[in-house]
């Protein structure tokens, strides 16, 4: 099993600078923690990280939230990747009330 250092160091290296986050539980899930990132040009990330052999799920998912996509690091944890949807002028999307 891999540290959780190294872990994080194959995801920066793979995903770019990541926000360093404690987390401490996830129930029900059996997994210490969940993780989304949230990116641009998704399917151009999917073609770099095949051509990498990075292990990513054929299935993208769109909806009226965006993209999801997902990988797997080497451990064999599922990472999210969230390509969110164009703007537009919905109670999802208004700014929040100063």
């Amino acid at each position: 099993m891999a540290s959780n250092e190294y872990l994080y160091s194959w995801c920066e290296n793979i995903l770019g600078k990541l926000p360093k986050v404690d987390t401490q539980d996830f129930s029900p899930s059996s997994e210490p923690a969940a993780v989304q990132f949230r990116v641009d040009q998704l399917p151009a990330l999917l073609r770099q990280l095949n051509a990498q052999g990075i292990r990513v799920e054929d299935q993208v998912v769109e909806n009226d939230f965006g993209s999801f996509a997902w990988l797997y690091d080497p451990e064999g944890h599922r990472i999210e990747l969230w390509e969110p949807a164009p703007y537009q002028n919905t109670l999802i999307n208004l700014p929040e009330a100063e």
